[in-house]
């Protein structure tokens, strides 16, 4: 979406204005729904990975509980393991449940995959405002995690946020041989790029014909040559 500034004088801009804020919300809806399209593909490309690494937690003969990472055999990609609690398992299981779709209030714009903050959000139907939801948020330090899975390296934006032996109340989260081990060696997957590819064609396709349709309402029902709304969406 663009910011538009309308004139307080000019019969053209007021007429402009009207309409701009009728079909704004019919705008920012499109680019919800587009970002939740892209979101979809996005996931099912990150399901379609695999990884032959596995990690584990295993008491030793000391009877200590050890990170041990294992080479062999076929897994889903970024499933997750609880460094805290040294848990086989931690909430949600995989990485993809955080690849997320997010779209500004203020631009209209819509983010796939990346970082924003916790709140409500508000939910459109053809054009209208028809409640709230809450969304969690998602921090800088997964999005991280999911560059480096995405590019196969740490070059991406956030990669200074990618935590490696961080030391918390209950001990250490992570672990050092995870960089030294596999520095340089990840592999590039591109599941973001896959997706936004083989979701264009969709994206398109839906967003000009449900702004046609939804701008083509707004004509029908708005008075344009006094500026005025007969029965907005």
């Amino acid at each position: 979406m663009i910011d538009v500034e309308f004139g307080k004088d000019n019969e053209l801009d007021r007429i402009l204005g009207n309409f701009y804020a009728i079909s704004k919300d019919a705008v920012v809806e499109q680019s919800s729904k587009a970002g939740n399209t892209v979101r979809v593909a996005v996931r099912s490309a990150f399901e379609n990975e695999s990884t032959e690494w596995k990690q584990r937690y295993i008491e030793n003969k000391k009877g200590d509980t050890v990170r041990r990472i294992t080479k062999g055999g076929s897994y889903g990609l970024g499933h997750r393991i609880s460094h805290m609690k040294k848990q086989n398992t931690t909430g949600p299981a995989s990485m993809v449940n955080f690849i997320q779709s997010h779209t500004s209030e203020t631009t209209g714009t819509t983010t796939v995959g990346g970082q924003f903050s916790k709140g409500n959000v508000i939910l459109r139907r053809d054009g209208k405002i028809v409640g709230k939801k809450y969304q969690k948020g998602i921090s800088k330090y997964t999005i991280a995690i999911l560059e480096k899975l995405n590019y196969g390296n740490t070059n991406g934006k956030l990669a200074e946020h990618i935590r490696w032996g961080r030391e918390g109340k209950s001990g250490k989260q992570g672990s050092k041989e995870s960089i030294s081990q596999f520095k340089d060696k990840w592999k590039a997957r591109h599941f973001f790029e896959q997706g936004f590819s083989r979701a264009r064609g969709a994206v398109m396709q839906n967003m000009t014909n449900d702004l046609q349709r939804l701008i083509g309402k707004v004509a029908n029902t708005t008075d344009l040559s006094q500026g005025r709304m007969k029965n907005a969406i």
